[in-house]
């Protein structure tokens, strides 16, 4: 889950790590993460809606077969509206509506007060 942490990233940063953990990209501190793992957090209707739209993304991009209709089945599954719309703009090329997406679902996260 913590790869899937935005943190201190620019949404476009963001989108792109987690593009990469999909793909399968590693470094010497990170392991290769299970996709089983990013699809029981994509389905789990009681993740956080960050988290599961971050494992769409990164899902997106691996080498599953059927990675974007299974996205896709799961986003009919979601009532709320910026989740939904997150989830089925992983499936698409065009990055600008991703990263719209994932803007709109962060913005309505509670701020914290240092």
């Amino acid at each position: 889950a913590l790869l899937l942490e935005r943190r201190e990233r620019t949404i476009a940063e963001w989108i792109a790590t987690l593009k990469g953990v999909g793909a399968g990209a590693t470094t010497l501190r990170t392991a290769a993460v299970d996709t089983e793992r990013l699809w029981h957090l994509l389905e789990s209707a009681g993740a956080p809606p960050k988290q599961r739209a971050a494992a769409a993304i990164a899902l997106s991009a691996s080498d599953e077969q059927d990675a974007k209709a299974r996205i896709r089945v799961a986003a009919n599954a979601v009532a709320e509206p910026k989740l939904r719309i997150a989830l089925e703009a992983a499936t698409e090329p065009d990055e600008a509506a991703i990263e719209q997406a994932m803007q709109d679902l962060t913005n309505d996260e509670p701020q914290h007060k240092a």
